[in-house]
């Protein structure tokens, strides 16, 4: 044989040894190595839906690896958690994640083509949580910021109707309930992005995001939605 094919099939099986390693590495018993920034070649994958733990306030959240904006990597998979909040992604209106990490870029397609989804319905796209955290004491609640703001979204009423998605201006939204608020704020000059806080106050959560104006009628399914995945996501059994 030839010495540039002996050369060929050694780099061949050892690059098949190093896939198998990859593929069988129990990533649970990965190091903790946060200097490790690259996915350099060979080193382990993660699935899809590998669950990575979460504690934020008082839930203990097992949470699919694709669903993370900033998808932690292999080495970073069981490092101590830094902060009590984490950053999510999911398509409505069937909260399945997306297929890349759509992290690191403010304004991004409301629906990115992907290759299951090569024409997505007009009511399809992608939310992104930018934080999911605890409601502090301290915080002002979704009632006192419709409160405060009263002259420019309520227009001077005095009572506020009490679970119903309200319109309180020609770019904003709120609705107050028993167990969850929320205020939305669009910005034509932001091509009609809107700014979305909302408040599961029986969970103690507090949730950042903004979608486009197109997705105001959709906050119903997007609530729904979202109390799914954190009920499933206190499992580490993944969804059948």
């Amino acid at each position: 044989m030839r010495p540039s094919l002996i050369l060929l099939s050694a780099a061949a099986m050892l690059s098949a040894g190093l896939g198998a390693y990859a593929a069988e590495v129990n990533l649970s018993t990965l190091p903790c190595d946060r200097a490790v920034k690259r996915y350099v070649e060979y080193q382990p994958k993660i699935p899809r839906d590998y669950r990575v733990e979460r504690r934020i306030g008082t839930h203990r959240l097992f949470i699919p690896w694709a669903y993370f904006l900033g998808r932690p990597g292999p080495w970073s998979l069981n490092c101590q958690q830094r902060y009590d909040w984490t950053s999510i992604a999911f398509w409505v209106p069937d909260l399945q994640p997306p297929e890349k990490d759509l992290s690191g870029m403010s304004m991004l397609p409301a629906a990115p083509v992907e290759s299951d989804r090569p024409s997505p319905g007009p009511d399809e796209w992608v939310l992104r949580i930018i934080r999911l955290a605890p409601i502090r004491d301290d915080d002002t609640s979704v009632s006192e910021m419709v409160a405060n703001s009263r002259k420019f979204i309520w227009r001077g009423q005095r009572e506020l109707p009490d679970g119903i998605l309200t319109r309180g201006g020609a770019n904003n939204w709120f609705r107050l309930a028993a167990q969850d608020d929320v205020l939305i704020n669009c910005f034509e000059a932001s091509g009609g992005f809107c700014s979305v806080t909302l408040d599961l106050k029986d969970l103690r959560l507090r949730i950042w995001t903004s979608y486009r104006r197109s997705g105001v009628h959709q906050h119903d399914i997007i609530l729904a939605g979202i109390r799914t995945l954190l009920t499933e996501w206190q499992t580490k059994e993944p969804r059948t």
